[in-house]
């Protein structure tokens, strides 16, 4: 994922640490309600701290996304860290941003940034949650292992949380 420099240095920190992932589970409302959940490869985090997805205009779910809340979830395995980005979904139709956004990688579902059938979808977050914990399973091993041996809480980590101004 594309990021741009970013207003705060706690975003900035963040930012870089999603830079690497190619992969996060998008929750949205479905037409009934119900929350359902889709794998997304984030193209970009702008300045602002939105996230940037293509999506098919085609997709059922997409004719729901405009304005739902929304929540995009990362996994970083390697590093032990969770994020989680609750916000908004807004579908974008802008040819311009489109070309910026476009990847080789978009190939297999779409001919190019002008084809009809891409749509993007904008995550505007107001809250993002991430826990940072020990990095390596090695180092979550022991530490779950010295819980169980001493019978209490071994720190596994910080949980951080981040409210975005939505001005």
């Amino acid at each position: 994922m594309r990021i741009l420099p970013q207003a705060s240095p706690e975003i900035q920190n963040l930012a870089k640490k999603l830079e690497s992932q190619h992969t996060a589970m998008l929750t949205l409302p479905d037409e009934i309600g119900t929350l359902s959940c889709r794998p997304m490869t984030p193209q970009e985090m702008d300045d602002t701290g939105a996230i940037w997805m293509m999506v098919s205009r085609k997709a059922p779910w997409v004719a729901h996304a405009s304005g739902q809340a929304a929540n995009l979830a990362f996994v970083l395995p390697d590093d032990g860290d969770y994020v989680s980005i609750a916000g908004r979904a807004e579908l974008v139709e802008d040819v311009e941003r489109k070309k910026a956004l476009w990847t080789v990688g978009a190939r297999p579902w779409w001919s190019g940034p002008d084809d009809l059938d891409l749509l993007l979808l904008k995550l505007i977050p107001s809250r993002i949650e991430y826990w940072d914990g020990p990095n390596g399973v090695v180092s979550r091993t022991l530490a779950m292992a010295a819980s169980v041996v001493a019978g209490r809480e071994v720190g596994l980590g910080d949980k951080q949380v981040v409210t975005m101004s939505t001005g």
